[in-house]
């Protein structure tokens, strides 16, 4: 597993004129498996409104079938 969760001092700083930036993004093997993982954690802590990242987790998608696992274009709760 690779990738980064960041922080920022005040949380209106994820928010662009477009989309909202306090997501957590799940990718497996260069494709989006889960959009915002935060929105599975039953935690209403004023730190998750702070937090962005992105992980990697290509081990979810490791076994000799091509493209096992289900993104969330697809299937709109993957992993």
């Amino acid at each position: 597993m690779r990738g980064w969760i960041g922080t920022v001092k005040e949380s209106g700083a994820l928010k662009d004129e477009e989309d909202n930036l306090n997501k957590i993004v799940v990718m497996v093997r260069g494709k989006m498996a889960q959009e915002d993982i935060l929105e599975d954690f039953n935690e209403g802590g004023m730190y998750s409104k702070y937090l962005i990242g992105e992980l990697h987790a290509d081990f979810l998608d490791i076994n000799d079938q091509e493209d096992i696992a289900t993104s969330s274009r697809q299937n709109g709760r993957a992993i």
